[in-house]
């Protein structure tokens, strides 16, 4: 079970029985999560991304058997997607718009040092994230979520178990600032050496 390809110490969450949990490994050059048990046998790869990170756990629902996670699979790297995936992993499905930004609050999921590094982050960047509590309804059915891009402020919206829009619940007011002379940030693409670890060729840069 030692995951010796890690770069870093891995994050572990236990479910209610205490004798699984959620690994979170970089085995395969991507950050990914896995169910184990006390033995050190691997029940189920819960995530298996292969280009794009996956981030931190928002919910772990044993009962209904699923897990809802954020991973970085929008139009571009730093735009966080909430995805829901069996236990079993099967059926991951992302829930949301990948053109826009996501933050869900956690619902006490999170697997440690992963969390931990995420929220300090989002801070770090000045990013709103979604309340203090918990983004997900008890019975799944329902997600409040916060929505934005680089160049529009958050907005938040509740959707259905499908990702559907159901309905807005708050849009900021920019009448001011677009009356203004003030200037929206721009992202720009520019090229960057491969070499490094999970490169594609690209990289994003974004002006204030």
């Amino acid at each position: 079970m030692a995951d010796r390809m890690d770069r870093k110490p891995a994050a572990m969450q236990y479910l209610k029985d205490n004798r699984r949990f959620i690994w979170e490994s970089e085995r395969n050059g991507w950050r990914n999560y896995y169910l184990y048990d006390l033995s050190g046998k691997q029940l189920a790869v819960l995530t298996n991304n292969t280009s794009f990170e996956s981030a931190n756990i928002v919910k772990v629902d044993e009962t209904a058997g699923v897990m809802y996670y954020m991973a970085r699979d929008g139009d571009n790297y730093m735009k966080m997607q909430l995805h829901r995936v069996g236990l079993d992993g099967k059926g991951d499905v992302r829930l949301t718009d990948p053109k826009y930004n996501h933050s869900v609050g956690n619902c006490g999921g999170a697997a440690g040092e992963a969390a931990a590094a995420h929220r300090l982050l989002r801070r770090r960047c000045r990013t709103w994230e979604a309340g203090g509590g918990c983004g997900i309804s008890p019975d799944n059915k329902f997600v409040v979520e916060v929505y934005q891009t680089h160049d529009q402020p958050a907005s938040t919206q509740i959707i259905d178990a499908s990702g559907k829009v159901l309905t807005q619940l708050a849009n900021a007011d920019t009448t001011k600032f677009d009356s203004s002379a003030s200037r929206r940030s721009r992202c720009t693409h520019t090229k960057q050496p491969t070499a490094r670890r999970h490169s594609t060729g690209r990289s994003l840069s974004i002006e204030f």
